[in-house]
């Protein structure tokens, strides 16, 4: 039997807890937070209240004051209901410690976004070095998985941006993803509208409409270089 002891719920001020700087590992945009994306956890909390409870870790640095471990959806939450004080479990642990549960909290949830844990996974090979295997390991996952994850961080920034807000599917982008480079050239040169599909049909970088000569397409019958 574990001899851990479970730590006591209490009642905390929102005033005094901080969101982990380890938090912006996961790269969770503002508009995670807003009104509207976390209407239905809102919604919950004011019929009621917080079931499950944030957990906090002391700060070091200052006093009586918190730092968030888990539960930061339903910390925003709680501050957009709004509410003065939420339940919440503290325990007194090292940053490893919180980061690791962070981790487990952030990246295998079962709506993460490819996205986000592609730049997790990416931080975690730079910042520890872990290997894919390791990842792979780490998380439960297939190597294969962590690699297609990982192929999504050569996406150029146009199309990172459509893709964390939702313009375009995981299939549109594994395809754009093999196509990174040749995007990034044909936009700087400026002379290729650059487009790919997606649920609301084609975007494009810019109004220009001729393909530069190395993309041109072929017509059926004839051959590169016929002039037939």
């Amino acid at each position: 039997m574990s001899t851990e002891t479970i730590p006591a719920q209490l009642e905390v001020s929102l005033a005094d807890i901080a969101v982990s700087d380890t938090n912006k590992v996961f790269n969770r945009d503002a508009s995670d937070f807003t009104q509207d994306a976390l209407a239905e956890l809102i919604g919950s909390i004011r019929e009621q209240g917080l079931v499950q409870p944030v957990l906090l870790r002391p700060d070091p640095k200052k006093a009586g004051k918190f730092i968030l471990v888990a539960g930061e959806r339903r910390f925003h939450a709680c501050k957009l209901v709004p509410l003065g004080k939420v339940p919440a479990y503290v325990r007194d642990i090292t940053d490893e410690q919180a980061f690791d549960l962070q981790l487990t909290e952030n990246i295998q949830r079962k709506d993460i976004h490819p996205m986000r844990e592609a730049r997790a996974y990416k931080f975690l090979q730079e910042s520890k070095g872990w290997s894919t295997a390791e990842l792979a390991n780490r998380f439960g996952k297939s190597e294969t998985y962590v690699l297609q994850r990982q192929k999504l961080n050569t996406l150029i920034p146009e199309a990172e941006k459509d893709f964390v807000s939702n313009v375009m599917t995981l299939r549109s982008y594994r395809q754009a993803s093999t196509m990174a480079r040749l995007l990034m050239c044909t936009r700087l040169k400026g002379s290729w509208c650059s487009r790919w599909p997606g649920p609301g049909g084609f975007l494009c970088s810019n109004s220009r409409r001729s393909k530069p000569s190395s993309v041109r397409s072929v017509r059926p019958g004839r051959r590169n270089g016929s002039t037939r």
